[in-house]
């Protein structure tokens, strides 16, 4: 079920607000997610969705690690943003942006923490504009327990996929309890969240924002989980607050760049 957008948006001091009663909307252009792009590789016959990711700078975008793993160092990887909907295989006109460069975190290894990537694109988007926006990383201090959150993402993607941005209600839940559920690989870099309602994330949502529910923080971003779109499901997310210092050492190189 996916309510129409006008059911659930209130504005409170010219921020959007979402109630996770009621999330679960279609992101049209009532509201553009501006900070949201499709990570994805060229293919012989066009592209390939690889992930979702998030403007946090004018040239980078912040995304999962592990979402590189199977890349080819001589593959041609874009992103693709400035708009909630996506349709694959359609000429972008002016909207896909080139990878330069890829850095993964040094300490990443899978299913162990650290699952945190930068992308560095050319050319710069223009940020504060109609189509793009950047989301704010320094604000976050830390992640609260027992907090309500929004993931944000296209659900399943292949290659005749026509979709709007969907928002999934989550909530964050204390490490104690992701460890009594079997994920006993969290690390400090990690933590948990459940899907409340809809769906839970799906193949392709690697790499995607958990924000707080005004948009006007990222707490993380998703790493994994052990059900696929499944409503109920925890999921694990790379912790923004335990990586702020490596983002903010490699963001300088690539805004330097």
């Amino acid at each position: 079920m996916i309510l129409p957008l006008s059911a659930i948006f209130h504005m409170t001091n010219a921020k959007i607000a979402v109630s996770n009663d009621t999330a679960g909307a279609v992101a049209t252009a009532t509201v553009r997610l501006r900070f949201v792009v499709s990570i994805q590789a060229k293919i012989p016959n066009g592209f390939k969705h690889l992930c979702v990711g998030s403007i946090i700078a004018e040239n980078v975008v912040l995304t999962a690690a592990h979402c590189f793993i199977k890349v080819k160092p001589n593959e041609q990887i874009s992103v693709v943003g400035g708009r909630n909907y996506l349709k694959m295989g359609e000429t972008t006109h002016g909207r896909r942006y080139k990878v330069m460069k890829v850095i993964k975190h040094e300490h990443f290894y899978p299913l162990m923490g650290n699952d945190v990537a930068l992308l560095k694109v050319k050319p710069a988007f223009r940020l504060n504009s109609d189509e793009f926006a950047q989301i704010d990383i320094e604000d976050c201090l830390d992640v609260p327990d027992h907090e309500d959150a929004l993931f944000i993402g296209w659900g399943q993607v292949n290659a005749t996929t026509e979709k709007f941005l969907e928002l999934i209600p989550f909530h964050i839940i204390a490490t104690t309890e992701c460890l009594q559920n079997n994920f006993k690989r969290i690390t400090k870099s990690d933590f948990c969240a459940r899907a409340l309602k809809f769906r839970g994330a799906c193949d392709g949502e690697s790499g995607g924002p958990l924000v707080d529910t005004t948009f006007s923080r990222q707490w993380g971003v998703l790493s994994y989980g052990k059900q696929i779109c499944s409503t109920g499901s925890i999921y694990v997310f790379t912790r923004i607050p335990s990586v702020a210092a490596w983002i903010r050492k490699n963001l300088k190189k690539l805004t330097a760049s």
